[in-house]
């Protein structure tokens, strides 16, 4: 299994921060997010024991990623201030078609 680069993880935050916004979960994610950023590792070591059973719905090499994006606590950090800031945009873009 290869690395993920810095690149392909900002891309990866960049699409889960997405599908947050679409499916409008930005709230009880960004709560559920900050309040166990502590134990994100233990979260990336349960995906890994997950793998078996969550690889053939949703792809082996998806759920390694999410994984090893788990392993870094500077990783939730930039999807929590990349959710915000989406939420902001989108914030902004409906006021302004108020007008």
């Amino acid at each position: 299994m290869s690395q993920v680069t810095a690149w392909q993880e900002e891309k990866l935050i960049g699409r889960l921060a997405d599908w947050i916004l679409r499916h409008r979960l930005v709230t009880p994610a960004v709560l559920l997010l900050e309040a166990n950023k502590p134990f994100s590792f233990l979260g990336s070591q349960a995906l890994w024991m997950l793998q078996p059973l969550l690889g053939p719905a949703i792809g082996h090499e998806r759920v390694a990623v999410y994984a090893r994006l788990l392993e870094d606590s500077t990783s939730v950090e930039r999807l929590l201030e990349c959710l915000e800031l989406r939420r902001t945009i989108g914030q902004d873009a409906g006021r302004a078609d108020d007008r």
